[in-house]
């Protein structure tokens, strides 16, 4: 039995069938281009896939880190979670804190409660001295309490306000023309 890949029946076969063998068909023993080829592509494009998709989860991050939120510890390990269990509302909740900017709650709260310590501290019983004055805000266009010494009420009686229905309106003419 006569080796199929020998000279002797590469001879015997007919001109035209050599002529159809596609350039990727390598002979014996040679190394396969094709392979090469599709193998290194494939690797490109699995690395091409993954850049784009770390790329992608790593958008809310950028998004808090460019406004300087102060939530953006949350957002990062939002984005990780997402990463790392599949789970997408991990992503678009992180996307979400990212986008919106929340408001400061708990400065006002701690201001509020330190207010109310210090008049807390004041109304006790033990505490000596009067209470001080209340100081006008310096937007206010009321003069301080020190410097107003005239009557807080205007010269002569109180006007009357005018009813609604008293005000009267012109009367709507229909023309017909």
């Amino acid at each position: 039995m006569a080796d199929p890949t020998s000279d002797a029946a590469l001879a015997d076969t007919h001109g035209v069938v050599l002529e159809a063998i596609p350039y990727f068909a390598t002979p014996p023993g040679q190394p396969d281009q094709m392979l090469v080829v599709v193998g290194l592509f494939l690797l490109a494009v699995v690395v091409g896939i993954g850049l784009i998709y770390f790329h992608l989860h790593a958008i809310p991050e950028r998004m808090a880190h460019r406004a300087s939120h102060t939530q953006f510890q949350l957002v990062g390990i939002m984005a990780l979670l997402a990463l790392f269990t599949h789970n997408s509302v991990f992503w678009v909740g992180a996307l979400l804190l990212a986008a919106l900017n929340v408001p400061d709650f708990l400065t006002p709260l701690n201001k509020i409660a330190e207010s109310l310590s210090a008049a807390a501290a004041r109304m006790a019983p033990g505490t000596a001295g009067p209470a001080p004055e209340p100081a006008t805000p310096s937007w206010s266009a009321a003069p301080p309490p020190s410097e107003s010494a005239g009557p807080a009420q205007p010269a002569g009686p109180p006007q009357p306000e005018p009813d609604a229905a008293a005000i009267s309106t012109p009367a709507r003419e229909d023309r017909n023309v």
